[in-house]
């Protein structure tokens, strides 16, 4: 039984490798995506590599790799000046007809048209039809521009609808966070959503709970090391619960992106939450909300 214990935090720990490693390099065409590539990286047979990563996300690693470039296009076409030919590229797509039609077979729709956001589903129809939907930006006091370092964080990333991946993340984190004495006055939590609702499907959203660190550090199975990449971000301060944020996000793509002359930085948002909500009532969170900016 150990060595079937150990060998089921090795496979969690080599998932997490491919899954970071693709992360990283899902916008290089020049980086190959293969399984023979990803199997080298986390050392595992190619005969293998495929099955262990569907059995820990649900996903086989090709279906997994055409699903985030396309998703990723997707972003762009809404959030960048770059032309549908050199999204295309940066997808790995050399033959833009192939592109068109593996982007249309995805999202139902060829890019030129999701371009002009004539197949993007309100934001709000994907909640139930009882919640109540507060005033776009109500929750926000406060919007700046920051510069920002690169964070050194300790994660935990899981799979599956928003709220049950947060929740799942934190637990598992901040278990072994505590165990591991990393918690100190100066950790900052960070959660990043790495897809929108708009085009991923609630099962496959990503969630990656991070608490900073400030040395080396050796994780093990659902527990990994990464860095954060610093830069320029417009930030946002929402005050409320957690479930009111999809609002806040709401408003800054649409509203405050539509309104304002950026360039949106091809990296993941993310929040830092500033208050402890064991402490604090609901109403009173606060959450900086950090949208990468060029």
């Amino acid at each position: 039984m150990p060595h079937k214990n150990s060998t089921k935090l090795s496979h969690k720990e080599r998932v997490n490798t491919i899954i970071e490693y693709i992360d990283v390099h899902i916008e290089n065409p020049a980086c190959r995506l293969d399984l023979d590539t990803l199997a080298s990286v986390a050392c595992l047979s190619h005969y293998h590599i495929s099955r262990i990563f569907k059995s820990h996300t649900g996903e086989g690693i090709h279906q997994y790799v055409k699903r985030l470039r396309l998703e990723n296009a997707a972003k762009q076409l809404l959030y960048s000046k770059k032309t549908i030919q050199h999204i295309a590229e940066l997808s790995s797509y050399n033959n833009f007809p192939a592109f068109t039609k593996a982007f249309k077979q995805h999202f139902g729709c060829p890019p030129s048209d999701f371009r002009e956001r004539k197949n993007i589903v309100n934001f709000h129809d994907i909640y139930p039809v009882h919640t109540e939907r507060p005033v776009k930006g109500k929750n926000i006091i406060d919007m700046q521009t920051k510069n920002l370092p690169d964070q050194k964080v300790v994660f935990m990333l899981k799979i599956g609808p928003y709220e049950d991946a947060a929740n799942r993340a934190w637990a598992g984190l901040m278990q072994y966070a505590y165990s591991q004495q990393l918690i100190t006055r100066e950790t900052i939590n960070i959660g990043i959503t790495y897809d929108m609702p708009e085009f991923t499907h609630e099962e496959k959203i990503r969630y990656c709970a991070c608490i900073t660190i400030d040395h080396n550090h050796k994780t093990q199975g659902d527990i990994g090391t990464k860095l954060i990449s610093g830069g320029r971000f417009a930030t946002f301060i929402h005050q409320g619960p957690y479930a009111e944020l999809c609002y806040t996000y709401d408003y800054i793509y649409n509203d405050w992106y539509s309104k304002n002359n950026v360039t949106l930085s091809n990296h993941p948002s993310f929040s830092i939450y500033l208050t402890d909500p064991t402490k604090v009532d609901p109403e009173n969170l606060l959450t900086e909300v950090y949208v990468p900016i060029e």
